[in-house]
């Protein structure tokens, strides 16, 4: 798995991306999400906070869709964890279906700032027109705070 850490930047701060050559960038709305019946989730002013009450795993889809391009970065915020955190492309077809899952980024047990271009996913995301973010927190009660979901695209 290939991504990148960096150091946190604070999430009130423009987005400073260690990827070359971005040209936009779009934040995800943490307000706007779905959470499974067994995690609780609540945006406030510093992120998104999330917690397992339990044992075990549990996801939280963030709905805001981009559209796909194997020339974007994402760019994940997390400001805190206590457990494993991952993260999933979620991809649309043209008709807005769901109709594949790629993960992007797998047990992170530390906070940091990390990147993943799109580009090194280009063969299991074919075909993706929008795509989302799908956050998964496991471990024993785990607890995690995102401070920010950025989508920049590349020159």
């Amino acid at each position: 798995m290939l991504f990148l850490v960096l150091l946190a930047a604070s999430s009130t701060q423009p987005v400073q991306w260690h990827t070359k050559s971005v040209v936009s960038t779009t934040l995800a709305q943490l307000k706007h999400f779905e959470r499974d019946q067994w995690i609780n989730a609540d945006a406030k002013d510093d992120g998104l906070h999330i917690d397992l009450p339990r044992n075990g795993y549990s996801e939280v889809l963030l709905t805001d869709r981009f559209d796909y391009s194997e020339k974007a970065v994402l760019q994940v915020k997390l400001d805190q964890i206590k457990g494993s955190f991952s993260v999933q492309a979620v991809c649309y077809d043209d008709e807005g279906k769901i109709f594949t899952n790629v993960d992007l980024l797998e047990y992170l047990e530390s906070p940091g700032t990390f990147e993943v271009p799109m580009k090194i996913y280009r063969t299991p995301l074919k075909g993706t027109k929008k795509i989302a973010f799908k956050i998964w927190l496991a471990g024993d009660h785990p607890t995690a705070t995102v401070g920010s979901v950025a989508y920049g695209t590349i020159e």
